[in-house]
Order: structure tokens, then C-alpha cells, then sequence
């Protein structure tokens, strides 16, 4: 019995601290979304970040000085604990009305 007892113990809590805290999950995926080839492409080299804002669905809104980028962050179910693995899908690029930001 004591057996059963540690060994769930030490399984739910490989699960609990194999993930990562919300701070670093959202770098993760940042830095995921800027080293993609995708989002290299999507955007002209000569724009400047002006933002990057989480949407409520769980995407990004990357705004530059000319356009505005939406990226979606797709997890895929996992059998194991562990850091999650996620896909990302970039859409196309809208051009920013003058004076506008969103």
C-alpha cells in the first residue's frame, strides 16, 4: 500500500513540475513565433516591432510600424507530462491605416 501511495505521490508531482509556469510559457511561445521561418517571411525586414499582445483565443497580435500580424498557438494533446508542444499558424498580414495600432 505504501508503495502505491509513494509512487502516485511521485507521478502527480513529476506532472505538476514538469510544466511550465505561465511567465515562461508565453516566452516559449514568443520566441517560437519569432525564430519561425513563417513570420520571417510574413513581415518586411525593415519594420519595427512596435507590439506583441496576447489575444484572448490564445494567439498573438504582433504590430509592426506598417502591419498587424495574428499568429495562433495550436497545442497538441499530450499522452506524457511534460513541457507542451504547440504548432503555430500565421495569417496573413494586414497593412495598418496610418495613425492606426490594432
Amino acid at each position: 500500500m505504501k508503495k502505491w501511495f509513494l509512487l502516485s505521490f511521485v507521478f502527480s508531482a513529476t506532472s505538476v513540475f514538469a510544466l511550465l509556469p505561465p511567465l515562461y510559457e508565453s516566452a516559449r511561445e514568443i520566441d517560437a513565433i519569432l525564430q519561425n521561418d513563417a513570420f520571417k517571411g510574413a513581415l518586411p525586414s525593415g519594420d519595427m516591432i512596435l507590439e506583441i499582445r496576447r489575444t484572448p483565443t490564445g494567439g498573438y497580435v504582433i504590430i509592426t510600424q506598417h502591419y498587424r500580424l495574428e499568429v495562433d498557438v495550436l497545442y497538441k494533446k499530450q499522452s506524457m507530462p511534460g513541457v507542451a508542444d504547440f504548432d503555430l499558424r500565421f495569417h496573413k498580414a494586414e497593412t495598418l491605416r496610418p495613425g492606426a495600432v490594432n
